[in-house]
């Protein structure tokens, strides 16, 4: 059965502004994102498949403070095994996507929102029960140097709650 996975480059998927999806994400999954490269983590990826298929995998594995390209292949991961468990046959190209080039992760961002606005039944969801309430439940991304918290509406600078990894060397390299 075809899910709808396969958006031509022509399909007007591909013609939604990053402002849209910007939008979008922020407004149905309580963030604060500024800039599509945010997404390279996959947290907010696997957040739109949970709200589509909730309880069909793991989304407290998700790791929402990631900072290492090491902890978003954990989650891209789990994203890939919510794509299996729920038939979703669309090709995630990681190498791209962890590089959070905004191209790339344009692409997908427009391919997921038309994804969603298929599938997605209209069911209430609630992103912040579903992330959970723990440290790793909690985006930060980079805003003016500052580490932000996007679910804090007030964008007060928050802490890094990741310690960074004892045994990992010091030129981990960390993303936007």
């Amino acid at each position: 059965m075809d899910k709808g996975e396969s958006f031509g480059i022509l399909s007007d998927a591909y013609s939604v502004s990053k402002n849209v999806i910007l939008d979008w994400m922020n407004e149905d999954f309580q963030l604060q994102l500024s800039k599509i490269e945010q997404c390279a983590t996959a947290a907010v990826y696997c957040q739109i498949i949970d709200k589509i298929y909730p309880g069909t995998f793991n989304i407290k594995k998700v790791k929402w403070n990631a900072k290492f390209d090491y902890e978003w292949m954990e989650n891209y991961k789990v994203l890939q095994t919510a794509f299996k468990k729920n038939g979703i046959k669309k090709n995630i190209d990681v190498d791209k996507l962890i590089k959070a080039k905004y191209q790339d992760n344009l692409e997908f961002c427009q391919w997921l929102k038309k994804y969603h606005d298929l599938h997605w039944n209209g069911e209430p969801y609630d992103p912040i029960a579903r992330r959970g309430d723990g440290p790793s439940a909690q985006l930060y991304y980079i805003a003016g140097g500052n580490k932000v918290n996007p679910m804090n509406k007030a964008g007060s600078t928050q802490p890094s709650a990741a310690p960074r990894a004892a045994n990992r060397p010091s030129t981990a390299t960390t993303r936007p």
